[in-house]
């Protein structure tokens, strides 16, 4: 008989867990190791067995201890003043966000993530006009507005964190 409830999660076996245990593994490391990319590959694995109203937010919580980790070990280097800015603009893309998934169909959702995946394939390069403040209370907002539809932006909010930390560094 195949197992279908592992852990109290319905159409969970102890092989799907332990494939994605392993999946998430390589999302981190590939995160760390390249510095961008771990959460979309998640996000691309998890969406084969995961509806968008369960995949969403567990792919959030999953990289979130990814990320927890990473402050843990780099809180030295971060940028601080960036902190509230994109915090901000972030509490008002989660507010709009929200609302907006919540009545949004199981498809049109599915169809957002799968185009998400491959228009980063191909995204030109995000401004960095404008004040510091203002940047990232943008990226803030918008990055946590499609976190709400699509799961895992840090694609789009590395490479301006990269020039950020180039322009500290110089």
């Amino acid at each position: 008989m195949i197992e279908t409830q592992f852990l109290g999660v319905p159409d969970m076996t102890g092989l799907l867990f332990a494939g994605l245990s392993l999946a998430s593994f390589g999302g981190a490391l590939m995160a760390v190791v390249m510095g961008v990319g771990g959460g979309v590959f998640l996000l691309a694995i998890m969406a084969m067995f995961f509806p968008p109203a369960i995949l969403i937010p567990l792919q959030g919580i999953v990289t979130l201890g990814t990320g927890a980790s990473l402050v843990a070990l780099m809180w030295r280097h971060m940028l601080w003043t960036t902190l509230l800015p994109f915090g901000c603009g972030s509490i008002l893309g989660a507010a709009i966000g929200g609302q907006i998934f919540a009545v949004l169909p199981t498809a049109l959702l599915q169809g957002l993530i799968g185009s998400f995946i491959l228009i980063l394939a191909w995204l030109p390069k995000i401004s960095t006009h404008g004040s510091e403040p203002k940047r990232f209370a943008v990226l803030g907002a918008v990055s946590t507005f499609l976190g709400m539809f699509v799961g895992a932006t840090g694609v789009l909010v590395a490479e301006l964190w990269a020039n950020l930390v180039f322009e500290h560094l110089n």
